[in-house]
């Protein structure tokens, strides 16, 4: 019972554990990401024709840099707010046509958080959990990017798949089963008395 009961404390905690740190690295990422991205050429990109343009791919060659750098990345993207501020997709570093996000494309999925918190973004921020879109099921950090003069002129945006971080629970899971069932025998040992018994006598 104890020791059932242990278990169940350390899968939680740890598991709340994982998906902090992934938050955290998340935000260390995007913000590091956001930084480099050359935000006077991303000011430019305005109209779906400059998709595959110079300044779009070099902008693109900045997110596959940072996306080669941390293998949980699955997608690494932009983002600005048009007039009616509607969030909108710029730079998607997506290589395969059918998972592009393509500049100018309305993200209307978008998730609460990031619709209710766009304009405000002023800091790499995270997710609480997870949510869906299209593209699937993510925990994603978000950082601001500010050209020279300091204007925020768009979001850079990082996703990790779902799937992917419950993986790693599950292996924590698997370790903290084996322990448990450890700690259960040595349990049943030492109030068998078996411990004891073999327990050098003063």
């Amino acid at each position: 019972m104890v020791t059932g009961i242990l278990s169940v404390l350390l899968y939680h905690t740890t598991r709340t554990r994982i998906r902090n740190d992934f938050r955290k690295h998340l935000q260390e990422i995007a913000g590091l990401g956001a930084a480099i991205v050359p935000a006077e050429l991303h000011q430019t990109l305005k109209h779906p024709d400059q998709e595959n343009g110079p300044a779009y791919m070099t902008v693109k060659r900045y997110l596959q840099k940072v996306q080669r750098t941390t293998p949980d990345i699955h997608f690494i993207y932009t983002m600005a707010a048009d007039k009616e501020d509607r969030i909108r997709f710029v730079v998607d570093a997506e290589t395969d046509p059918e998972n592009i996000a393509h500049l100018g494309k309305e993200y209307t999925d978008a998730s609460p958080f990031l619709k209710q918190h766009f304009k405000t973004i002023s800091q790499p921020v995270s997710e609480a959990d997870f949510y869906t879109d299209y593209w699937g099921t993510w925990l994603t950090g978000y950082a601001p990017i500010f050209n020279t003069q300091g204007e925020k002129i768009g979001v850079l945006g990082i996703d990790v798949k779902a799937e992917r971080i419950i993986q790693y629970e599950k292996s924590c899971c698997f370790y903290l089963q084996g322990y448990s069932a450890s700690a259960s025998c040595y349990l049943f040992f030492w109030e068998s008395g078996l411990v004891t018994a073999f327990l050098p006598r003063s």
